[in-house]
This record gives structure tokens, sequence and C-alpha cells, in this order.
């Protein structure tokens, strides 16, 4: 009886503490005159930027702008002292006083009045504290950290003014509209956007029969590739479909309706012989079966795969046996 009374105690005393806590979290309310507006937003305007050679070296600052901006007018209301605040990026600090972008070797920094790169630290024993509707002078740069092989683009979210003792964002810095980051790597068109395979006449015991001879017919995807600074570089990637079942996602080609065999269907390798696994229609990154072609300055590329019959259980049939796929490429 005792052992079930201290279990139940237990649960009580975590269940309170977890009341307290959510309390002390919320205990400062943002105010835009009499409205409880949550958190108050910022808007960066940014300056149109320029083409750069992606093969500068690291520290290079790519993009420079400093601009006014604007925000709803506002108080941070609190129950107690606001204590520690903070004017942050989002993620964490990386090289150079930068925080992370979508492109991989850029980050990014800010800095409100020339009182240095964020994060900037500072605190405050009053309960109350207001923020203006207006920036007069905030710094935003791009800067090199790393290799560069593909454009992108910011927008949104790039900072926080957080109120750190209460742990709620007091102020949120977005960029308004759109700040392109344009390095001069290759961009790539596809030669061949239509390619045939003819696979043959196959028995259907060597489908059937695991252990047959069912030869891989070869294909090509070829692209061309131009337009990058010397010595730069672009990161392909590579997604397969399936024409006949866009949410396939296994390494089994679907065959066409109208098709008559039973029991196959189509197999496609990467050089290496790794079978092919099927994913959306789509270019963004980390896209379902996506993979890394290579990577890739101006000129040809060729990128060789195989198709063959496999069997996908059942009694295998003969008959007519068509697939079909599309390939979507993604610069990354």
């Amino acid at each position: 009886m005792s052992l079930y009374f201290w279990k139940h105690f237990f649960g009580i005393l975590v269940l309170v503490l977890l009341l307290v806590c959510s309390k002390a979290q919320a205990s400062c309310t943002i105010k835009s005159g009499s409205v409880d507006v949550g958190t108050l937003t910022a808007r960066l305007p940014v300056t149109p930027s320029e083409s750069f050679d992606p093969s500068v070296p690291d520290g290079t600052v790519l993009y420079s702008s400093t601009s006014r901006g604007s925000s709803q007018g506002g108080t941070a209301e609190c129950s107690g002292p606001i204590g520690r605040l903070e004017y942050r990026g989002v993620g964490a600090v990386g090289r150079f006083n930068t925080y992370a972008t979508s492109v991989s070797g850029v980050g990014i920094r800010m800095e409100y009045y020339l009182a240095g790169w964020w994060p900037k630290s500072l605190s405050t024993s009053s309960t109350n504290y207001p923020m203006y509707d207006y920036y007069p002078s905030v710094k935003i740069e791009l800067v090199k950290t790393g290799p560069i092989t593909a454009a992108g683009r910011m927008t949104g979210l790039i900072g926080t003014f957080t109120s750190i003792d209460h742990g709620i964002d007091f102020q949120r810095f977005v960029i308004n509209g759109n700040l392109e980051i344009k390095p001069r790597v290759p961009t790539c068109t596809v030669s061949t956007p239509t390619i045939a395979v003819g696979m043959g006449k196959v028995h259907v015991n060597a489908v059937a029969d695991k252990g047959a001879t069912n030869p891989a017919r070869p294909l090509e995807i070829r692209l061309q590739c131009s337009g990058g600074d010397a010595g730069a570089h672009t990161r392909m990637f590579m997604t397969l479909s399936d024409a006949a079942n866009p949410g396939n996602r296994s390494t089994t080609l679907s065959l066409l309706s109208g098709t008559s065999a039973t029991g196959v269907g189509i197999q496609i390798l990467r050089s290496d012989d790794t079978p092919v696994g099927f994913g959306p229609d789509s270019a963004v990154a980390g896209n379902p079966n996506q993979w890394q072609v290579g990577e890739f300055g101006n000129g040809q590329v060729t990128i060789p795969l195989k198709a063959r019959y496999i069997p996908t259980g059942g009694k295998v049939g003969p008959g007519t046996a068509d697939a079909a796929a599309t390939f979507t490429m993604s610069y990354q």
C-alpha cells in the first residue's frame, strides 16, 4: 500500500513542477499598444546582390548591406526583472562570427548600430523593455566559410532578440524579400532529355531464375555544364521517379499499363551496380532516394546507368514489358 502511495505522490510532484516551469517560461508578454502580439517582427530590407567568384579565400565578404529596418513598436512586460538579453542569429555561431545559410560554404553575420557581430548580450533589472518601430543601422554580411558549389537564396528569419532568463523572443528579425546568393558556378543543361533503352528479348526463365543470366542494358544521361569561373565546381544530385507509380520508393520500376508480361519489373543500376531507389519528382535537397552523382566543372558530364529485368514475385509470364522513368537533377 505504501509503495502505491509513493508512486502516486511522485506523479503529483512531477506534475506540479511542470506546471510551475510552464508558468515561469510564460512570465512575459509583448504588447504593441494594448494588444498582446506574442513577439515583434523587424523587417530588414536588402540591396540587390552581385555574382561572385566562389574560389575566393575563406573569410572573404561576399555581400554587405547596411539599412534601416522597420518594426512594430512595442514593449515587453515581465512579471519580474528581465535580466539577460541577447541579439543572436539562427543556430550555432560558426567561422568568422557567422551563422549557417541554406547555401553550403556561405555564412551570414549581423550587427546592430556598429555594436559588433552577433551574438551580443546585455542585461537589465527592469520589468519593462521598450522596442521602437525602426532600427537605424542594421548591417548584414555574407561571408565565405568553405567550398561553394551552388547558388541559393535567403529569406525569412535570420535572427532574434531573446530574453534568456524568460525563454522568449522579444523580437524576430526577418529579411524583407529575398537575398540572392549568386556564385559563378557551372550551370548544366540536359543533352539527352529522352532516352530509349532497348531491353531486347529475354527468356522467361532468365528472369524467373535468379541464378540465370539476365544481361543489363547500358544507358547514359549526358549534360553540358558551362558558365562557371575557372576552378569552380557544382555538386550534382539526381532522383529517378517511377512514371507509372509516382509513389514508388522501391528499387523496382513498375511496368506501364497495357503491357502483358507478369511477375516482372525493371531495375536500374548505377555504375557500381548499386540498385537505384525511386523518389518524388523534386529537386529539393534531401529528396527521398536522391543520390550524389559527383562534382563537376565546365564541360560534358556523362552519367552511366544500366537496366535489367527482375522478378517481382509470383509467376513470371511472357509478353511485353515496357516501363518509363523520369530523372530530376539538383545542384547543391
